[in-house]
């Protein structure tokens, strides 16, 4: 059979900034797959602190991590009980934090009923920025060390982006994360850029670095795979 991933190593140090790009299918979410624990290795190992992630439960490793989708999960309920998916045991006040620091509190006091008001499967009463918001919302109320994020930007309108881009710019600051980078921005602020082709990393570098080399990345570039921003 085929390996979805082959020899794919890095290391992601304590509160750096890890981009990944590629071309679609290149195997981006096979990695974050692996890392949220959704998939495991047929070889190799993952490493937290030198220990492999074999060696932990999943449930350990997942209080951790926290995962932010392009497409959240919602579910037929109230916002109040979307938001706390991600952390059951929460008071009604750290939800509402959560939301503050998401920037989505003042839509959802819009609401008829607030935190109580009902938004239908799959975020079917939201617009796709409020849905980007709950995701948020989740991800600063777990309050985990480690991001996977696929970035929830990306195909935003412009006002509702740079509103989302705020609460995802202060949910990184100070943590570890790994982000399937879509737009400039993200790439230029990352820390370092992991090319992916045909499940390798065929290049790795800053931005600078990676346009002296000429190669896939450039080649990304120039076909206009990233979101200015």
């Amino acid at each position: 059979d085929s390996l979805v991933l082959d020899q794919v190593s890095f290391s992601l140090s304590s509160g750096e900034l890890i981009a990944l790009v590629g071309p679609s299918g290149a195997g981006k979410s096979s990695l974050t797959e692996l890392l949220l624990g959704f998939r495991q290795p047929s070889r190799g190992d993952i490493l937290l602190d030198g220990l492999p992630l074999s060696k932990l439960s999943v449930e350990t490793w997942r209080e951790q991590i926290a995962w932010v989708p392009q497409n959240p999960y919602l579910l037929h309920d109230s916002v109040l009980n979307n938001i706390r998916l991600s952390r059951p045991q929460a008071s009604q006040d750290q939800v509402i934090q959560a939301a503050v620091q998401a920037h989505a509190h003042e839509f959802i006091q819009a609401f008829p009923d607030g935190y109580e008001t009902q938004i239908g499967e799959g975020g079917a009463r939201l617009s796709g920025g409020q849905a980007q918001r709950i995701a948020l919302a989740r991800a600063f109320l777990r309050d985990t060390p480690v991001l996977v994020l696929d970035e929830p930007t990306a195909h935003l309108d412009l006002l509702t982006e740079q509103q989302v881009q705020e609460s995802l710019q202060s949910l990184l600051a100070g943590r570890t994360a790994l982000v399937i980078a879509h737009r400039m921005s993200t790439v230029r602020a990352a820390d370092q850029i992991l090319v992916i082709d045909q499940g390798r990393i065929v290049e790795r570098g800053r931005h600078a670095d990676l346009i002296d080399q000429g190669g896939l990345y450039t080649r990304l570039l120039q076909a206009d795979r990233f979101v200015d921003a």
